[in-house]
């Protein structure tokens, strides 16, 4: 469990790109409106995030059948198929939950079964999103600091431990969003992006 990102890992894993080469992680960082749990959730290697945070949340809803949870995903990547289909599964049987999604980018947008994993999703309530440059999803990143955590999978190469020795900046998620997703050629490929989510948005 990792509870800060560094800025420069942000700015990179985070770019509204249509083609993300090197970028094979998957960062989630989440906000749930509820009481009564413990925030921290735990990485299982062999899971994508998104499973990760399922296996985290799984039985709450079940705990607490009258409280309805908001749940708030910023994703550097819109989940893989497979993904999609569980978390679309988990929506459906339990009506207490919604799930927002904001997506820097699309994970394989011309693959058919991607594209009906997002369906699945969004047949299910869920609202599914390409993080705008200056959206309202941006000022409650900034507005709620304190209330978002951060699952990574598939982290490789330099120790976070080893960044925080040599000195490297250290930020919560939030303190960099509004410079992760600004300039004019981050617009342009975020309306690209907009435009092919459409497309799979029925």
């Amino acid at each position: 469990f990792i509870s800060r990102l560094y800025r420069k890992t942000f700015l990179f894993h985070f770019r509204n790109l249509r083609w993300a080469l090197g970028r094979n992680n998957t960062f989630l960082c989440y906000q749930v409106d509820r009481e009564e749990r413990d925030s921290t959730v735990f990485l299982e290697t062999r899971l994508h995030a998104e499973l990760c945070f399922l296996y985290w949340l799984h039985d709450y809803p079940l705990q607490f059948p009258d409280q309805h949870l908001q749940i708030t995903w910023f994703i550097s990547w819109s989940p893989c198929s497979d993904c999609a289909q569980q978390v679309a599964a988990f929506l459906a049987s339990h009506s207490n939950l919604s799930l927002t999604i904001y997506a820097a980018r699309l994970y394989y947008f011309w693959n058919h079964s991607y594209q009906e994993g997002l369906r699945a999703l969004q047949r299910e309530g869920a609202r599914v999103e390409i993080m705008s440059l200056r959206g309202e999803e941006q000022r409650k990143c900034a507005n709620q600091a304190s209330g978002l955590e951060l699952v990574t999978t598939g982290l490789h190469g330099d120790s976070w431990q080893g960044r925080k020795e040599r000195g490297e900046e250290a930020l919560p998620f939030s303190g960099v969003v509004l410079e992760g997703l600004t300039g004019p050629e981050q617009r342009e490929k975020k309306l690209l992006l907009c435009e092919l989510l459409q497309t799979v948005s029925f």
